[in-house]
């Protein structure tokens, strides 16, 4: 699947969106999943701020072959990972695509090995869609309502 380099998805995370999301963690010495990297800045903050590893998922082409340098990339479209692939990490952070924000968020919990931790941004809207599936909408809300 190809696509423009800015399409509709793409989102750099600033940095002070970064810095507040972070804000209650500690990633020092954890190897963190960015299932939705972009143009790496999250990965970039990761890496600053000591995480002993940092891998990611990027469907994007171009935008895969750019982080390609910065981590390693272990799938291109992060719905497809499976929790073996992802069974040694410590920590998910993600800021994943608005059109799809809650299938991302819930794929992260299904697949996220024990005691990981997971931190998304997540679209207000999303928590008001309609055109969902009202299961999937439930879940996420009770996963919000449960882990913040």
């Amino acid at each position: 699947m190809e696509y423009d380099l800015f399409d509709r998805d793409f989102y750099p995370t600033p940095k002070k969106v970064i810095d507040e999301m972070m804000s209650f963690s500690d990633v020092r010495g954890k190897v963190v999943l960015e299932p939705s990297a972009g143009s790496g800045n999250i990965v970039d903050w990761l890496k600053s701020n000591r995480a002993k590893c940092v891998i990611a998922c990027e469907v994007n082409k171009k935008l895969a072959s750019m982080l390609s340098s910065k981590c390693d990339i272990i799938a291109d479209d992060f719905l497809s990972v499976t929790s073996d692939l992802i069974s040694h990490i410590n920590m998910i952070v993600m800021n994943p695509p608005f059109s799809a924000d809650e299938k991302h968020i819930l794929h992260a919990y299904e697949i996220a090995p024990g005691g990981c931790e997971i931190i998304a941004l997540c679209n207000s809207n999303t928590l008001s869609k309609s055109s969902w599936n009202s299961k999937e909408r439930e879940k996420l809300l009770e996963l919000i309502r449960l882990y913040g």
